[in-house]
């Protein structure tokens, strides 16, 4: 995938995609284990994405 910070929709669809891929039992060892990487930036992307909503929507509580 491109070097960009993708959304939180388009972070777990990428998400989805690979735990399809690494469940095909397809992939080499290297494959998976980069995979895994990448899978493992996007979890901590989505968690960063949440708490950004997350302090928004405090934000807007207080209002």
């Amino acid at each position: 995938m491109a070097n960009h910070t993708p959304n939180y929709e388009d972070a777990v669809s990428e998400l989805e995609k690979l735990i399809a891929e690494m469940e095909s039992g397809k992939l080499s060892l290297e494959q998976t284990l980069a995979a895994h990487k990448r899978g493992a930036e996007l979890i901590k992307q989505c968690h960063v994405l949440l708490d950004q909503v997350e302090q928004q929507v405090k934000v807007f509580e207080t209002k």
